[in-house]
């Protein structure tokens, strides 16, 4: 210590430090994310954390790579009697990945080491809030970003599917190891409508959803299935464009069996699940080759997911205490927050990309 300079003031009381130690005991349970979000979203996304009482990943492998069973039950090859079998005729798996973790600093709070500062800990309650917080959006954020932008950060390059290619593309393949048969073509992922959603719109989506081959060209992964789609719309004027097709919780079925109305149908209330999801826009980077604000995500709840999840560690609060450099330096004890974790690609033939024009 320098000579004159008083000592360090003593360390953050023991009601700061269990309060510090329950909230990270918590989150090394539960992980990050709150209830609501998995609870809608964890249909589309693969979550595979850390967190101990979370549900294991259903496709983990090792190492940030992950092994997504293809689905191919109506494909056969028929074998003359005594014909040998191929090993590379098998086509039952796909690996996506490597998707690994980045640490996440959230944002530093200081609070000055003097007697008398924070006397009743109202000030780091209110503290530990924002950093609850800050965790429980992780997995919204990091999601959103990928799904929009393509990466989590601009200082990160664009993120590919297992095909090359990035999630939304035009000239999917089919299968990527395929050179002939009904597996080497392509598939479109982008709808591009004339106008403004409709009827005619909902259904094309729906039929392009369902009709997606999977890697073998013949068996179709989100058919069989009684879940309705997720749509996900960046504005409450989009969602409304969507309500009056498939109708929502709030809109009594009557209003859509009213004949007077062209523009309102009740043949298809109810095929559809619409959420209203803002973070597609503000969330979006500038110079996208799309308006955000006129496009909506319809992910099929029966397939293989298009986000990977992937935690290696949750989050934690930690505090610098009285004998590190910033005491010294300013006199604080400085509260943060910090993560590994990371999105990267599933199978990019469970979501669609809707523009409007």
């Amino acid at each position: 210590m320098p000579p004159g300079v008083a000592p360090f003031p003593v360390a953050p009381n023991s009601a700061q430090n269990l309060l510090i130690s329950q909230t990270n005991t918590t989150w090394g349970l539960v992980g990050s994310g709150f209830p609501e979000f998995w609870e809608k979203f964890g249909q589309v996304i693969y979550r595979d954390t850390v967190a101990k009482m979370a549900a294991p990943c259903p496709i983990q492998y090792k190492d940030g790579w992950y092994l997504m069973l293809a689905n191919d039950g109506i494909s056969y090859d028929f074998k003359a009697r005594f014909e040998p079998w191929n090993l590379m005729e098998v086509t039952g798996a796909i690996m996506a990945g490597p998707i690994t973790a980045q640490r996440l600093d959230g944002p530093n709070q200081p609070i000055e080491l003097r007697p008398g500062e924070d006397p009743t800990g109202l000030i780091r309650q209110v503290i530990m809030e924002k950093y609850k917080q800050w965790a429980e959006f992780l997995p919204l954020t990091l999601f959103t970003k990928q799904l929009v932008n393509g990466r989590v950060s601009t200082g990160f390059p664009v993120t590919t599917c297992y095909d090359g290619l990035p999630l939304f593309s035009t000239t999917h393949a089919i299968n990527p190891t395929s050179k002939v048969g009904p597996s080497s073509g392509t598939l479109n992922n982008i709808v591009q409508l004339p106008g403004a959603i409709d009827e005619s719109a909902f259904t094309a989506v729906s039929d392009r959803l369902l009709r997606f081959p999977d890697v073998d060209g013949v068996t179709l992964p989100n058919a069989m299935t009684t879940s309705r789609p997720l749509i996900l719309a960046p504005s409450e004027a989009t969602a409304v464009r969507w309500a009056h097709v498939l109708g929502g919780p709030q809109i009594p079925k009557e209003l859509f069996q009213q004949a007077n109305n062209a523009a309102i149908t009740s043949v298809l209330v109810g095929r559809a699940e619409i959420m209203i999801f803002p973070y597609l826009v503000t969330l979006a980077e500038s110079g996208l080759a799309f308006n955000p604000e006129k496009r909506s995500y319809v992910f099929s709840r029966s397939g293989r997911r298009p986000i990977i999840f992937r935690e290696e560690q949750t989050p934690k609060i930690q505090n610098t205490g009285a004998q590190a450099q910033p005491a010294y330096e300013f006199n604080a004890d400085v509260i943060f927050g910090r993560a590994y974790c990371m999105t990267g690609y599933g199978e990019y033939r469970s979501v669609v990309a809707v523009d409007e024009n």
